[in-house]
């Protein structure tokens, strides 16, 4: 590994995203078939909102290395905070393909179904990624809430009470607590805020606003989708 590429990838950690983009293109301008260096500096475009950018990176990292789920991953999220639908579910789909053990990517491409009002859809994606892993109590909320919004009450109370067990909330009367960065929220992806993840705080939401939240702004999709990215790195 290159001193310039680890430089690039401490920036990135450091939210630096600018810093980090000069040091992954100096990597590209000495390598361009550098697939990392494709894949960083497409992270830190996305990072800034610069979605086309981002995907022109990962489709130059495809064209060298066709088989990579997290280039497809990847993509496809930033298809999708263009609003495109299928472009997007098409990339989640060759994730999955090429990574089908792996429970992220049911529950991602769930999670991206629901966005689009997929309901039955991403009911399944959930069920499957349950199957895989069923300690994972974001899935289990996440699949209750649906279950919820189409009146299976009886079957989303269990998986709260499921999730809240393994999540250490199951003194919480069956409420969730959620916090988001507005600002970055009401700014959408009209500028290079990024969203903070989601973090347990005092302030009391009902399981169906926080899906609300989640299926309609794009920063608190991004900040849930960050928990996940964390999850498939560990």
């Amino acid at each position: 590994m290159s001193l310039t590429f680890s430089q690039g990838k401490t920036h990135f950690e450091q939210a630096n995203y600018q810093e980090a983009i000069a040091c992954f293109t100096q990597v590209l301008t000495e390598n361009p078939l550098h697939v990392d260096g494709l894949y960083w500096r497409g992270l830190c475009r996305y990072k800034l909102q610069e979605y086309q950018k981002a995907i022109k990176d990962y489709d130059d990292a495809l064209n060298i290395s066709t088989h990579n789920a997290n280039l497809y991953y990847e993509r496809g999220l930033a298809q999708h905070m263009l609003n495109h639908r299928e472009e997007a579910l098409q990339d989640f789909d060759k994730a999955l393909v090429l990574d089908p053990q792996n429970p992220f990517r049911y529950a991602s491409r769930a999670f991206v179904k629901a966005a689009y009002n997929m309901i039955q859809e991403a009911i399944e994606d959930y069920i499957r990624a349950l199957e895989l892993d069923p300690e994972d109590a974001i899935t289990q909320n996440n699949l209750g809430l649906l279950y919820e919004r189409i009146g299976y009450k009886a079957e989303a109370q269990a998986l709260f009470a499921k999730a809240d067990k393994v999540s250490g909330l199951e003194n919480n009367g069956g409420k969730v607590y959620y916090e988001e960065n507005l600002s970055a929220s009401k700014k959408e992806a009209n500028t290079s805020s990024v969203a903070s993840s989601p973090t347990i705080n005092h302030q009391s939401t009902t399981r169906w606003q926080i899906v609300k939240q989640v299926f309609t702004t794009k920063a608190t999709f991004k900040a849930f989708i960050d928990y996940w990215k964390k999850r498939l790195k560990a």
